[in-house]
């Protein structure tokens, strides 16, 4: 009789909607409907009866709370599961950008080490290339130089070339002789010759066999004198 009084005690639910067991309390309801029947049976109060009722009511209400707050749990869980797989595989995708970003990080920097190893190599090219240049340069304006005075000298040496064999071309008296029109003519027939004079100098050379640089300013008057000498003795 206590095992069944403490089994429809009011309490009872409350201890079993605290410790969250839904078959504990599906139990309880099975144990009061048959306590109910009992009391029923053997005709109880009506304040016991009311009594028992009323603990029914709230055992399920109870139980109508309990099981919409497992519903709402077990959608949380469930939402929380989708969410937590959901974030795992953001976190895969984050994982794999972050490796490929530092893949791209170090091609990226080998690359800019390998560019600014060309840059350097350049930059001594263009050094020495340069120092070229500035060599050739120098080199020409040295060439044009010496080319110019070449020039002038050539250009002088030339003009002095003329001057010589100007000076030195025979005239005319000493290539053919000069025929004094005073002296009486050499028989017919022949044609009057230039008087020979045991004084007379052997014939020059023909102008292509005078040097000029062999040719001095003194000689020229001496040249001249010596051409017209048969002439003033005739």
């Amino acid at each position: 009789m206590r095992h069944f009084l403490h089994s429809t005690s009011p309490l009872l639910p409350l201890r079993w909607m605290a410790s969250g067991v839904p078959s504990a309390l599906h139990r309880f309801l099975v144990v009061r409907s048959l306590s109910a029947a009992v009391v029923l049976a053997g005709c109880v109060p009506v304040a016991k009866y009311e009594e028992a009722q009323s603990a029914t009511e709230v055992a399920q209400e109870a139980e109508r709370r309990t099981a919409a707050r497992l519903a709402e749990v077990e959608a949380a869980l469930e939402a929380l599961q989708e969410a937590h797989a959901a974030a795992q595989g953001r976190l895969a995708e984050y994982d794999a950008e972050a490796s490929q970003a530092a893949l791209d990080r170090a091609h990226l920097e080998q690359q800019r080490d390998e560019h600014a190893e060309l840059v350097n190599q350049l930059r001594s090219e263009l050094e020495r290339v340069g120092e070229h240049l500035r060599v050739y340069s120098q080199d020409r304006t040295a060439l044009s130089e010496r080319l110019e005075a070449a020039q002038t000298e050539i250009e002088r040496l030339q003009t002095r070339l003329e001057e010589l064999r100007e000076a030195s071309r025979p005239t005319a008296e000493e290539e053919q002789g000069v025929h004094d029109p005073s002296e009486p003519d050499g028989p017919a027939g022949t044609s009057p010759q230039a008087p020979s004079t045991a004084g007379s100098r052997a014939p020059q050379p023909p102008p292509e066999s005078v040097s000029p640089e062999s040719v001095s300013p003194e000689q020229r008057p001496r040249s001249s004198d010596a051409a017209q000498g048969p002439a003033s003795e005739g």
